[in-house]
């Protein structure tokens, strides 16, 4: 028989309190349980948002919105499964000001970014991605141009900011990132799922000027390559879309697609955008789809691109902020009328950057009032196009309208608009500039300044000094000399004259370039990267005093932490003799760009001052792997200075195979091979270089030291005036 089992004593009676201390910790296990399930599945059952913009892209160049030629097939199905507003409009068309509005749902008046150029939206302004970070959102931002990066205030709530601009000898180059890769970023974040709910903004930049699609869409669209770059975005976007509806995750997506701005694409004399405040640029596609959103939906009311956040957070099943400018458009997918509410515009462009009048649009209905200098009115029904104005016909209609914007703005900003610029880096502006963005200085105070030109009178010279400015075909003098006229036509511009001056510069009219920057800066002094690129113009002039002065001043003028003035500084005060001054900066430029190549070819400019060759190698030689081809160019003077005759051949040469015929590059092979006792050699490669007539001091100076090095005192001497001659204009 077994052992019978052996019965279990009864638990000793315990004491009241812990009877309590265990009921206690029961009731907190139950209700943490509760909180968990609340937070994983009702948090969860909130739908994700992906936003999407894509970057210039008229609404009339779209499938859906009555382009017969267009090919974007995933706008025009996004559209058949929800929403289409057929006359969306933006209150801006400048990608940075635009994209603000879109992020907080305020008029630019109230969050302040009025231009691409020294404005960063203020922290105090939330934006989608803060709002819906507290509320349990994860939130990621994939971003395919520097005028949305991080350096100006938009990754504001985002855990992920995906930008990687960089700086590149290729104008635009490394400012900008195609769709593709946009969207493998994307990609790869939604690959990595998660418990909570999602928020995505995705921005695509290709349709922005200069158009240049891949192929095969080059060729496929030949004379029309700005819709190339669309269906080249569209197609893009396509793989994106793939993804939602391969994971199941399009049910529980509300999508939003829409742009920032459109293209003027010659109308009203603009080529492009940024300047004028007409449809051309005004009117976006704005699309919506997802939960909420009922199938083949169309509005036809007018609405802005203001009113996407309020809607938002109702697709969302969230409470709008009660700050915000915009209307919730959530009746109008159930077919109620928008409210109606006048729309605001603005460009303040031409105020910003050439000292010409604000521009401000106001649309009440199909009526839409255009106030600069001049007013002009529009029936936008009867005439899409704005060639008809009908300002002297509606006199009272116009009084109405002009006063009721005025009063808008003065409500929006209260004591007055102002421009409450941030100052920043020559290299953020230099970024900028590559992409065709010129760079004001917000010029600050009272924006409505009368007297001021119009800038629909002056938009043809915007577009002249364009042309000079990127035209390879023109040669250098001819688009110097055009500049020079478009500045005496227009004596109060400061963008003129800071064109004067980088074409001036280019040709080595260096005391041209000098009075040009000069006068700039007398129109518009609180400009820290003119006043830099001043500076180094003196330097190369040998005014050290003064390019020490201009430094200094542009260092004081920019509230950001700014590696370039610092490098600049630190070069000027080497060349002064103030070595210790300049040491200090150069370490400080390099904490705040590590890699920055002026940072680094002031440091090794510095080394070689003070005579520490092979550490100056090494900081040009880091200076140069970033591409900077004349740090190349001061490794292989370096490297001649050690003797290493090869190695400054092998440095010179990376800068001829880049750019043949670099006269610069050319004088020091010259000297290099002379060195190496190549002497006929070097002197037919010396005299080239000569002939090529360089433009600059440097250049001349390397190849007076190559004729003295060959014993052709006649030519190196000749070489020395001719690099004094410049540096005196």
């Amino acid at each position: 028989m077994g052992r019978a089992k052996r019965k279990q004593p009864a638990p000793p009676p315990q004491p009241p309190g812990q009877w309590l201390h265990a009921l206690t910790t029961a009731g907190l296990v139950v209700l943490v349980g509760l909180a968990l399930w609340w937070w994983g599945g009702h948090r969860a059952a909130r739908p994700n948002l992906l936003l999407v913009t894509i970057d210039t892209l008229r609404a009339d160049h779209v499938g859906v919105y009555g382009a017969r030629e267009a090919r974007t097939r995933t706008l025009d199905a996004l559209a058949a499964r929800g929403a289409r507003f057929e006359q969306a409009q933006t209150p801006v068309p400048m990608t940075g000001p635009s994209h603000a509005t879109i992020l907080t749902g305020l008029y630019p008046p109230v969050h302040g970014v009025r231009d691409n150029i020294v404005f960063s939206l203020d922290p105090r302004h939330k934006t989608l991605a803060t709002w819906l970070k507290a509320q349990g959102y994860r939130t990621a931002a994939f971003v395919g141009a520097y005028p949305v990066a991080a350096a100006f205030g938009f990754r504001q709530g985002f855990d992920t900011f995906t930008e990687n601009f960089r700086e590149s000898p290729i104008p635009g180059a490394g400012a900008q990132r195609p769709a593709n890769e946009v969207i493998d970023d994307a990609l790869g974040w939604l690959a990595n799922p998660g418990r909570r709910p999602f928020f995505v903004w995705v921005h695509l930049y290709d349709p922005h000027a200069p158009y240049d699609p891949p192929e095969p869409y080059r060729t496929e669209f030949a004379g029309r390559l700005y819709d190339g770059e669309i269906a080249f975005a569209d197609a893009q976007l396509g793989r994106l879309f793939d993804w939602f509806r391969s994971s199941g995750r399009e049910a529980d997506t509300v999508v939003a697609v829409l742009s920032d701005h459109g293209e003027s694409l010659g109308e009203h004399g603009e080529v492009t955008h940024a300047v004028l405040v007409y449809e051309a640029t005004l009117r976006v596609p704005f699309l919506l789809a997802g939960p909420g959103v009922p199938a083949g939906t169309v509005v036809p009311d007018r609405v802005s691109t203001v009113d996407l956040a309020p809607t938002l957070f109702r697709l969302l099943g969230l409470t709008p902020p009660p700050e915000l400018n915009g209307r919730d458009l959530r009746p109008a997918l159930h077919g109620a009328r928008v409210p109606p509410e006048p729309l605001y515009a603005e460009s303040l462009f031409g105020r910003l950057n050439c000292r010409w009048s604000s521009l401000r649009a106001w649309t009440v209905d199909d009526w839409k009032l255009v106030d600069g200098r001049r007013t002009e009115l529009f029936h936008l029904t009867d005439d899409p196009t704005e060639t008809r104005d009908r300002a002297a016909q509606e006199g009272p209609r116009v009084e109405r309208m002009r006063a009721d914007l005025r009063s808008a703005v003065a409500r929006m900003a209260p004591g007055g608009d102002h421009a409450r610029t941030a100052a920043i880096t020559p290299g953020q502006e230099a970024m900028l500039r590559s992409l065709g963005y010129v760079g004001g200085s917000g010029g600050g105070g009272q924006l409505d300044q009368p007297g001021l030109p119009d800038p629909r009178d002056r938009v043809h010279l915007y577009e002249r000094l364009q042309i000079v400015l990127r035209a390879q075909d023109i040669p250098l003098a001819r688009a110097s000399a055009e500049a020079e006229v478009i500045a005496e036509e227009d004596p109060g511009n400061p963008f003129a004259y800071t064109t004067v001056a980088s074409l001036a510069y280019r040709a080595g009219r260096l005391s041209g370039a000098a009075r040009a920057f000069h006068r700039a800066l007398e129109l518009d002094p609180d400009r820290p990267a003119v006043r830099q690129n001043y500076g180094k113009l003196l330097r190369d002039m040998d005014r050290l005093e003064d390019s020490e002065k201009e430094l200094r001043l542009a260092l004081q003028q920019t509230d950001a932490e700014d590696a370039r003035t610092r490098s600049s500084l630190a070069e000027t005060l080497t060349r002064l003799g103030k070595t210790d001054e300049a040491g200090r900066l150069v370490t400080d430029a390099l904490r705040i760009e590590p890699r920055d190549s002026e940072a680094l070819a002031a440091q090794g400019r510095l080394l070689v001052a003070q005579g520490r060759l092979p550490d100056a190698a090494k900081s040009l030689s880091a200076a140069a792997d970033t591409g900077d081809a004349d740090s190349r160019i001061e490794l292989a003077r370096v490297y001649l200075r050690l003797g290493s005759y090869e190695q400054a051949r092998e440095a010179v040469g990376a800068v001829l195979k880049a750019t043949p015929g670099h006269p610069w590059a050319l004088a020091v092979l010259g000297q290099a091979l002379v060195m190496q006792g190549q002497r006929d050699e070097g002197l037919s490669v010396l005299r080239r270089a000569e002939a090529a007539r360089p433009r600059r001091p440097e250049a001349w100076l390397s190849l007076a030291e190559g004729f003295a090095a060959a014993k052709d005192p006649a030519s190196a001497t000749r070489c020395r005036q001719a690099a004094q001659a410049l540096r005196a204009g």
